[in-house]
């Protein structure tokens, strides 16, 4: 991810790194399931489930909020980046009962790991979900796509926390949503530039 840099600015600005992370976001849902409900969900399915969507959407958002309301309600949940952890550390998260581990880019393992867990998912001792760009095959969880009002929320709601005025405004949010193609992601970091120079120019 890259880095946005604390401002030397009096003010802070909402949309640097620290605020804007997977882990400090909380999920927007597109789709009128909440995080509680999405979490029921894996929780009563007896098979692997996955979240789909496009680059950038906020497929790791919504799983660090799953880990989030696990703790909540007692539960032991990981989250794994695949490529950053060992294949033997995915397979022994994946047999301990009751645990909760999703596995965030799913698709950088191997197609040989995907098979070995696709092979054993029968047997996995607790609840396993995917994250991916594309379907794996398994129980869809959530699908997720551009939500132009979630993403304003999340915009006005940063800048709110930090008791500032709404510096990027709802247009603004549109305009950048269509130049980054939706890419939720890029246009967060694209308010940073945008807030700070506003903020500068005042």
């Amino acid at each position: 991810m890259p880095i946005k840099p604390a401002s030397n600015d009096p003010t802070l600005n909402p949309f640097e790194t620290r605020w804007i992370r997977p882990d400090s976001l909380g999920y927007k849902t597109a789709d009128d399931k909440s995080v509680p409900e999405l979490l029921d969900l894996v929780l009563a399915s007896k098979k692997p489930m996955e979240v789909v969507g496009t680059h950038g959407i906020g497929k790791t958002t919504l799983a660090y909020s799953l880990c989030r309301e696990a703790a909540n309600r007692g539960i032991d949940a990981q989250l794994i980046r695949c490529g950053q952890e060992s294949f033997a550390q995915v397979l022994q998260s994946l047999q301990q009962e009751g645990k909760i581990t999703i596995l965030d880019e799913y698709e950088r393992l191997s197609r040989w790991q995907r098979f070995l867990i696709k092979r054993g998912a029968r047997t996995i001792a607790g609840q396993l979900v995917v994250v991916a760009h594309q379907t794996q095959g398994y129980t869809r969880l959530a699908f997720m796509k551009p939500n132009l009002q979630a993403i304003k929320s999340v915009i006005r709601h940063l800048q709110l926390t930090h008791n500032l005025p709404e510096v990027i405004q709802g247009s603004d949010v549109e305009r950048l949503m269509k130049e980054y193609h939706n890419d939720c992601r890029e246009v967060l970091f694209a308010c940073y530039d945008l807030f700070h120079q506003r903020k500068k120019n005042r």
